[in-house]
């Protein structure tokens, strides 16, 4: 070839080389200003994340944004609309919206996140375990007439019997029935063996469930009336729900809530309900759009709906239905792991339409062009056209590959799970390859390179793997050509594959996808073209790495300072027998440098100089355990991939509590009677170590003014998770105290006061009367001006010096128990059942708490004294019919005991030897009903 040739050769070959160049480096250039622009998007995308994630909250606003429900999800409320009913405006009425537009069905209904289950036909919630409300079995006792009859109310199954007493006593004074034989029908009783007596018919009666929740549940059904039920609720309120609130268009629902349900009465809860919900339109019907629509989870008919909604109001006829129709085939297509791709969430009115379609498409692994509205859905398919460096006919720049900040080998982010109950929750993070060893991109790599992506419209986990999958490989496949081409490219749209050959750039039939296309009628045919390989969208990991150095990396001798410091200490139970133990965790943000790979985190007490270190953390938090209570210094630094330690933070100080801390005061205490007992109700406790190990301590003073925990004893001990529990029903005073695991007890005491009209219609038929006198057999109890106490725990022998001794009520310390023996015996006269209720004021005291060692008024803590918690007096009976034989010692303070005859006794008790108790007033009446 004569030289010439291979000059001209030469400079051409030059030409396009050094304008390559120029053209990379301005590509180069523009990487940092769509950095910047990315990280615009990003943030913008994030605002977008937080609104979806707000799609389960309940807000009292007639005008909250319109909310479009597609496929299946768990939605909250825009309450538009509340009332009260009732006497006493005990029922409140919500109207709460949940689309705007009709809905396929609801699946399940919750209030404050619990669901309520299967609603009976009125739409009470009966079957919920949190509402409903199952009413005790009602025993009846009827006498009836002659030889046929009809029962009051209807009996449960083999509860029904009937029998007559012809008056005549029997053995041990009472009369004897007879059972007689029947025949029913419906309530209709006929006696098959009339004796002409009264008969005696006893069984029970089951009282229908009810709910503190009933839902009226509308679709949005176009032409549907108002809800009646709401208009006769209404009926007498000023500003009435009336039969023009029809709310057409709309799924909604009219949820009453009883307000003498505690739960609801500390404002309004949230409500949410499980929707599948919008019907679309399918532009595969040749009849789209006046097709019938139907409920779909088809991720490319949303987003057609969506554009023609009132929402972004695109014409239908400017939607390209064969890519519509392309995509929405794909989604439809079935895998290993089922429908290819499904979506799942919500959309309000408020929403960056941009983004929702962009989240959209994220949820099919495809794009949206929003030139031309053409979609495509995530699926390898042939290359349409063969391109190559004859076909650029202007232009051309190209981007070697994703820079490497950008790059990464793992996804972590949040996803809505009906898993989950629909809350939003981080995914199991997706990562392609290991470091040791090094396998895939974190072994090629050589560190874990994180990106977050959050699916606000995938609901399952392995569908969520599957696009994590995707991402992660595609942006390997990162070089992208930008060119103008000849108009044989004119018919390309974006989402076409294609192959380019060129010798220039080193390329055979390469795949590309295309990303973007622009043209006019003066000039060519602009492409920007990203590479592309089948192996981005099948079910397995790729372990070629399509990579390409970049030198925009961090500075690697130079690691940040971690930030926002900050330790919360909580309790937890241990998985062996320890029980409960204080965590303190620490806590820090990274430094701004992608690549920190651990941290070593260590803390000090306050007043030594001896770190505890704690090396090779990989997450930006750690728990120190089972620190003893006490001030304590930490502190922690960053290591990243090469090994270059940063400096510490600034000493942070904390201070631990452990288990000495009080737990919480006992809250929402109250009594009730109930089947002659006394039903306590309360608050449960937060507090760990109540829960495990601890319990609620349950005291009873016969004072219904000026009563003091002192004064009182205890009638029970429940569980320390219990809210209620039964007890003996008296006028008095109640209190309530949380124990923990440790001994320590709540500060401050909590106190119900029963009236007696809470326990009146008895009569008092004996009393046994111990006091001032107290003149029954003691034993270790002793009787001082007209009161009852423990005696001393020493013999007077044993005692030593008398100058040694100390005050004369402790010498040798208090017993720790005593008992005394009532003086008599009640004889009633007859065998029956009674009521036995014993009467008791007391007082606990410390006997070494004297003024005289209290030193400086000024400086007591209490005038009364330090609180006493742990005396106590219980009563027992035991009662015989002969008495001969007498049965066991039994505990009461009001108890029901079938006897003639009875005895009592009292034990005093004490858990430290200065702490006594003195009994001022102890006596037991027996009562019979009025």
């Amino acid at each position: 070839m004569p030289w010439v040739v291979y000059w001209v050769a030469y400079a051409i070959e030059y030409y396009y080389l050094v304008e390559i160049l120029v053209v990379a480096y301005s590509v180069w250039g523009n990487n940092q200003a769509r950095k910047q622009l990315a990280e615009q998007q990003r943030a913008a995308r994030d605002a977008y994340n937080a609104s979806l994630k707000d799609r389960a909250a309940t807000r009292i606003a007639s005008e909250a944004p319109h909310v479009y429900v597609y496929g299946r999800a768990r939605v909250g409320s825009a309450i538009v609309a509340m009332f009260t009913s009732g006497t006493r405006d005990e029922y409140k009425h919500l109207v709460c919206v949940h689309a705007a537009h009709e809905c396929d069905a609801f699946e399940e209904i919750y209030i404050n996140g619990k669901a309520l289950g299967t609603l009976d036909a009125d739409g009470y919630a009966i079957n919920s375990p949190d509402y409903g409300i199952t009413i005790p079995v009602t025993v009846v006792d009827e006498i009836h007439t002659g030889s046929t009859f009809t029962l009051n109310s209807t009996y449960t199954a083999g509860t029904l019997r009937i029998s007559y007493t012809d008056g005549v006593l029997g053995e041990g004074g009472y009369p004897t029935y007879w059972s007689v034989p029947f025949t029913i029908v419906g309530l209709n009783v006929t006696i098959t063996n009339h004796v002409g007596y009264d008969y005696h018919c006893h069984y029970e009666h089951d009282n229908p469930p009810t709910s503190r929740v009933r839902v009226k549940k509308h679709l949005g059904t176009s032409g549907e009336a108002a809800d009646a039920q709401l208009i006769s609720d209404t009926s007498t309120l000023t500003d009435k729900w009336t039969s023009t609130c029809t709310l057409n268009g709309f799924c909604y629902t009219v949820v009453m809530l009883d307000l003498n349900h505690r739960e609801f009465q500390g404002g309004v809860p949230s409500v949410e309900v499980l929707l599948r919900g919008k019907k679309l339109h399918d532009v595969r019907d040749g009849a789209y759009p006046s097709d019938t629509p139907a409920w779909s989870q088809n991720n490319a008919l949303m987003i057609a709906d969506y554009l023609t909604s009132e929402m972004c109001n695109v014409p239908w006829t400017d939607l390209p239905l064969a890519d519509f129709i392309a995509a929405a085939n794909v989604c439809d297509e079935t895998n290993a792991h089922g429908t290819r791709y499904l979506a799942n969430g919500t959309v309000t009115a408020d929403q960056n339409q941009g983004q929702v379609l962009e989240a959209m498409a994220q949820s099919m692994a495809g794009s949206i062009v929003s030139t031309t509205w053409g979609v495509t859905a995530g699926k390898y398919i042939a290359p349409v056209m063969a391109l190559d460096q004859s076909d650029i006919v202007g232009d051309m720049s190209y981007a070697p590959g994703t820079p490497e900040a950008d790059l990464f080998n793992g996804v972590k982010g949040q996803f809505i799970s009906s898993a989950n109950s629909y809350v939003v929750t981080d995914f199991q993070p997706y990562q392609n390859g290991t470091l040791s060893p090094p396998t895939g991109y974190v072994g090629s790599d050589g560190s874990e390179l994180w990106s977050n992506i959050d699916f606000m419209f995938t609901d399952d986990k392995q569908r969520v793997h599957d696009l994590c999958r995707i991402y992660t490989e595609d942006q390997r496949n990162g070089f992208t050509l930008k060119a103008s081409f000849s108009y044989k490219t004119w018919d390309l749209q974006v989402g076409d594959r294609v192959t380019f050959t060129s010798a220039l750039l080193g390329m055979t039939s390469k795949v590309f996808r295309v990303m973007d296309k622009s043209f006019a009628a003066d000039k060519a045919v602009d492409l920007v073209l990203k590479e592309d390989v089948s192996t981005i969208w099948d079910l397995a990991d790729a372990v070629t790495v399509d990579s390409t150095p970049n030198t925009n990396l961090p500075n690697p001798f130079s690691v940040g300072v971690c930030g926002n410091l900050s330790v919360l200490e909580t309790l937890y139970q241990t998985t062996g027998s320890v029980g409960v133990r204080s965590k303190a965790t620490f806590s820090w943000t990274a430094p701004n440098d992608s690549s920190i790979i651990h941290y070593e985190a260590e803390y000090k007490l306050f007043t030594s100089g001896v770190w505890v270190e704690f090396p090779n953390i990989t997450a930006t938090s750690f728990d120190f355990l089972d620190l003893a209570p006490g001030q304590y210094d930490c502190r922690v630094r960053a290591t990243n991939i090469f090994n270059i330690t940063g400096p510490y933070t600034s000493y942070y100080t904390f201070t631990i509590y452990g288990l000495t801390a009080a737990p919480e005061n006992v809250s929402g205490f109250s009594i009730a009677p109930m089947g002659g007992v006394a039903y306590g109700t309360w608050t449960k406790t937060t507090s760990l170590d109540v829960k495990i190990g601890g319990k609620i301590v349950i005291r009873f003073c016969p004072l219904t003014s000026g009563a003091t925990w002192e004064q009182s004893y205890i009638l029970e001990e429940f569980n320390g998770d219990s809210v209620n529990g039964t007890l003996p029903l008296a006028t008095g005073t109640y209190y309530a105290k949380f124990i923990d695991s440790t001994g320590h007890y709540s500060t401050t005491v909590t106190a119900f006061v029963a009236t007696e009209a809470l326990v009146t219609g008895w009569s008092t038929v004996a009393t046994s009367t111990q006091h001032t006198a107290f003149a029954g057999s003691k034993t270790q109890v002793y009787v001082d001006s007209g009161t009852l106490k423990l005696t001393g725990s020493t013999l007077w022998d044993d005692l030593g010096l008398v100058d040694d001794l100390g005050y004369v009520d402790t010498i040798g310390g208090v017993a720790s128990s005593g008992t005394y023996l009532f003086d008599s015996t009640i004889d009633l006269t007859t065998a029956a059942a009674r009521r036995f209720h014993a009467h008791i004021t007391s007082f606990s005291y410390d006997t070494g708490d004297t003024i005289s060692q209290r030193g400086i008024v000024s400086e007591w803590p209490s005038v009364s004294g330090g609180v006493i918690n742990d005396c106590d007096i219980t009563v027992s009976a035991r009662v015989s019919n002969d008495d001969i034989t007498y049965g066991p010692w039994t505990p009461f303070m009001v108890a029901d005991f079938n006897c003639r005859y009875a005895q009592f006794k009292a034990e005093l008790t004490s858990q430290i030897n200065t702490h006594n108790i003195q009994i001022n007033e102890l006596s037991v009446a027996v009562k019979i009903p009025a």
